[in-house]
């Protein structure tokens, strides 16, 4: 068999396609790859983020996070300052979430769950009360989601969050 220059030439450019072919399959799957490691990393993070809200909230002055979600201007001074920096942690919490769910890393029952405890701690009056002003450190797409969610009933946070409330009602069995 004789084969000319031009006949090589496409010879060569067929396998130089293939090659490529070869290349972006497997371009796409180190991609896809690394995007999966990437979203799990994203997740893993979240929920490291969550978990510490409960241990976060144990180490809170005993009873100071019942009475100040039930009456914000109980608190002095200080306890104020320590609840708003939980309520901050938590809403950053939450919101890196939010950021997660739009981007669809985080499933709708998962980022909703946590939304649904932070939005019961908040919508009780001292959270409420807090919430006017550490609602300044997010993003307008963030507090609008927050305050129209904020509009629908919901769960109180004695409810979702029950264990504060037995505390609560501890400590004003105790006094």
């Amino acid at each position: 068999m004789n084969w000319s220059i031009s006949e090589f030439g496409a010879l060569g450019e067929v396998i130089g396609a293939l090659a490529v072919l070869v290349t972006l399959i497997y371009i796409g799957r180190q991609l896809r790859q690394a995007n999966l490691a990437s979203e799990s990393a994203a997740i893993q993070s979240f929920f490291s983020a969550t978990e510490s809200i409960n241990r976060d909230a144990r180490i809170l002055p005993r009873g100071v996070l019942a009475r100040g979600l039930s009456d914000w201007a109980s608190l002095s001074p200080d306890e104020q300052v320590i609840i708003s920096h939980y309520l901050l942690e938590v809403a950053s919490k939450i919101h890196m979430g939010y950021r997660l769910h739009l981007r669809g890393v985080l499933d709708d029952a998962t980022y909703e769950s946590w939304e649904g405890a932070f939005l019961a701690i908040i919508r009780e009056p001292g959270g409420a009360e807090c919430w006017k002003t550490c609602k300044l450190f997010w993003p307008d797409d963030f507090n609008e989601r927050v305050n129209n969610m904020l509009l629908e009933p919901g769960p109180s946070w004695a409810e979702v969050l029950p264990w504060y409330a037995a505390a609560a009602l501890q400590e004003t069995a105790i006094d």
